[in-house]
């Protein structure tokens, strides 16, 4: 057992005494103990498997894992929060171009010892401990085993009610609180860590970021689609959606609206789904504020974080944003193009 260092990783977890002499009587280069949290949720320190771009992937063992139907000692896809590393590894981990900016950190590491050869063990023999039910960003890309907490903690409806929507403009159908606060002030905190963005861009300069570039188009379009594709028949009677997205944005708006700053949205798409990320602060007085549907000659004020809207597509439905007095951020996802 000489001869390994044991750190213990960050600090979002609690273990017991004896976890870091239990972990190293296993004589692995690299093992971390299982650990999830104590809210009864799936959260854990490991992942199953990658898919080919090194995103999560569902996997048929994770479950097993987790409630300890399997037990043991086994290779993993990653470890993260806390595991021990060999002395001789570590010495190399020094030396090798462990990240990648293209990467997340706990990803480019897994992947940089996948393609190195060094398997990653997990055990989940024993109770070590747990991991603190801390906010955080990556709690947003774990879906696959983890779908039903990830919309128990994001999700305020799980089952969307045409009923429920009420419907500022024409046809342009609005539901309060679909989304959690937790969601939003996770989805603020993850687009600081994605690629090419920070909190503080120059907006006028850049309006909007592309989903595409980011793990979060697949992790939420599920999501989207899977709340949207009921209700929105009988928001548009005789419309079947396909549920074919055409692209998917985040949307900034800060200070006032001048044509020139608009995104180009030669958008083809035939309707559109909106999630408000942050509150929409009006800049002053009585002065009109929100989303403006110019043809429509409409507004829809008042918008909270986790708010939902979906509407025509540009055709008919030209959207602009008056005046916010901070920051304003919302996701919008296009479907259907009609090719």
């Amino acid at each position: 057992s000489s001869g390994i260092n044991a750190e213990y990783g960050d600090s979002s977890v609690h273990i017991s005494p004896t976890t870091i002499p239990d972990l190293i009587s296993y004589q692995k280069p690299i093992i971390a103990p299982m650990l999830r949290r104590k809210d009864g949720t799936a959260w854990a320190n490991f992942w199953a498997s990658f898919s080919d771009t090194w995103n999560y992937q569902r996997s048929s063992d994770y479950a097993n894992i987790v409630t300890r139907t399997v037990n043991g000692v086994m290779p993993v896809a990653c470890i993260r929060n806390m595991y021990i590393v060999e002395r001789s590894l570590a010495l190399q981990l020094v030396e090798w171009q462990i990240y990648s900016q293209h990467l997340e950190p706990d990803v480019s590491f897994c992947r940089e010892l996948f393609q190195k050869q060094v398997p990653l063990f997990l055990s989940n023999v024993d109770e070590y401990g747990w991991l603190k039910n801390v906010a955080q960003e990556e709690d947003l890309k774990l879906t696959g085993e983890y779908l039903e907490d990830w919309k128990e903690k994001y999700v305020a409806h799980k089952h969307l009610d045409a009923e429920a929507f009420s419907t500022p403009c024409k046809n342009v159908h609005r539901l309060d609180g679909v989304f959690t606060q937790q969601f939003s002030d996770d989805m603020m905190e993850a687009m600081n860590h994605m690629l090419g963005y920070s909190r503080y861009p120059k907006h006028f300069d850049r309006p909007g970021y592309n989903l595409t570039a980011t793990p979060y188009q697949n992790i939420l379009l599920p999501i989207v689609t899977d709340l949207t594709d009921q209700v929105v028949p009988k928001l548009f009677p005789g419309y079947e959606p396909q549920s074919k997205l055409y692209d998917a944005w985040i949307i900034e708006v800060e200070g006032e609206w001048k044509p020139s700053r608009r995104i180009s949205r030669s958008n083809p798409a035939a309707y559109h789904v909106l999630i408000a990320i942050n509150e929409y602060l009006p800049k002053r007085g009585e002065d009109e504020v929100g989303y403006v549907f110019q043809r429509q000659e409409c507004h829809v004020t008042g918008i909270k974080p986790g708010d939902l809207l979906i509407y025509p597509g540009y055709i008919t439905h030209q959207k602009v944003e008056l005046q916010p007095s901070t920051l304003h951020l919302y996701l919008e996802f296009s479907f259907d193009p009609p090719f």
